[in-house]
């Protein structure tokens, strides 16, 4: 596992060339939610009127290359052991993150 550092906005990300931006949750009109397994991953998107817009299934080495994809969304997570790591990784593409507490 490999320890990442929490952004910083005013940074450039090296990694993927691109600027980390500040984005209000209002200007996000696209909610994402990604059940984390432990090989594949189920994505599913909905856009400001609920019609979904993106099904897919990743597996954890092309999960990163496929939301760095995607426009930038506010994507929700369940809590679990690695949901943190996640959520500092989508981060980091621009994406904001909610973990929820497993029900």
């Amino acid at each position: 596992m490999t320890w990442l550092p929490s952004p910083d906005p005013s940074s450039p990300n090296g990694r993927l060339g691109q600027t980390h931006q500040k984005i209000a949750l209002s200007q996000l009109s696209c909610f994402c939610g990604i059940d984390l397994a432990k090989n594949h991953f189920s994505i599913h998107a909905v856009d400001e009127r609920g019609k979904g817009i993106l099904h897919k299934s990743a597996t954890r080495a092309k999960l990163l290359t496929k939301l760095a994809k995607i426009l930038v969304m506010t994507i929700s997570i369940e809590a679990c052991g690695g949901a943190h790591l996640g959520a500092r990784q989508f981060n980091i593409l621009g994406h904001h993150t909610r973990i929820m507490a497993v029900k």
